[in-house]
């Protein structure tokens, strides 16, 4: 797991709400905090099955534009089944790739700014923790190539 500070807020929240950067991961959860707070829920499929980003972000849009200010928010996104099954492939994770259940995306803000943090989700607990660095140095060189500016913490 890696925490990552985000130096330009308008950056990143262009990337999220306005591009389409973030639209094939699965979207977990979110919570919009202005005037009043908006929680959704992303499982509306049922089960294990999640809406994609790219169906949750024009809710997002239009709650940023029509309700102000923004005071903070937190959205959970989770790396599709495809992009885990291949990253799991070409990080050759031997002993942890039946127990990866996901990669998981934290983005949350406040009034200091933006952090991020990745996580993978396990079926069990396991010491190696190949499987984490890799996917924090995945989400690092995503945020390298935005030409983000950012600080680990």
């Amino acid at each position: 797991m890696v925490a990552i500070q985000i130096e330009n807020k308008n950056k990143l929240m262009d990337y999220l709400f306005d591009k389409d950067t973030f639209h094939n991961f699965q979207f977990i959860e979110g919570t919009i905090i202005t005037n009043h707070t908006m929680n959704i829920l992303g499982n509306t499929l049922g089960g294990n099955e999640y809406l994609t980003y790219s169906a949750i972000q024009p809710i997002f849009k239009h709650v940023l534009s029509n309700y102000e200010p923004l005071t903070g928010f937190q959205i959970m996104l989770q790396a599709s089944s495809g992009y885990t099954e291949k990253f799991i492939q070409k990080s050759d994770l031997q002993y942890s790739a039946e127990n990866i259940k996901g990669l998981l995306l934290t983005i949350r803000t406040d009034q200091s700014g933006i952090q991020c943090t990745t996580s993978v989700l396990r079926y069990q607990f396991e010491l190696d923790k190949t499987a984490d660095s890799q996917w924090d140095q995945a989400i690092v060189k995503s945020f390298q190539a935005m030409g983000m500016d950012f600080a680990l913490l």
